[in-house]
């Protein structure tokens, strides 16, 4: 029950951003105390005038660089089919 509402949640948010034409990213690397690397991804966008800041996703990175960060940036955007040219 969870899954499918998280997954309604997140087509919403997805929906919203893409109807606001322009969005940003709130972004935060964290380490586990397994030493797994994730990236948190929030999404900054306009609805119906309204500013909104909402959760997008978690994202594993291969590498806490510049690189790794980016590349876990652009693979989360396609995976939610979310254009990075309007980022």
């Amino acid at each position: 029950m969870q899954t499918a509402l998280a997954k309604t949640a997140i087509e919403d948010i997805v929906d919203e951003v893409r109807a606001s034409g322009h969005f940003g990213l709130i972004v935060d690397e964290s380490t586990d105390r397994s030493t797994e690397k994730t990236l948190i991804i929030y999404v900054k966008y306009q609805s119906d005038g309204v500013s909104k800041t909402k959760f997008l996703c978690v994202a594993e990175l291969e590498a806490a660089d510049a690189d790794g960060i980016l590349n876990s940036i652009k693979n989360s955007l396609l995976e939610y089919g979310l254009d990075i040219g309007k980022c």
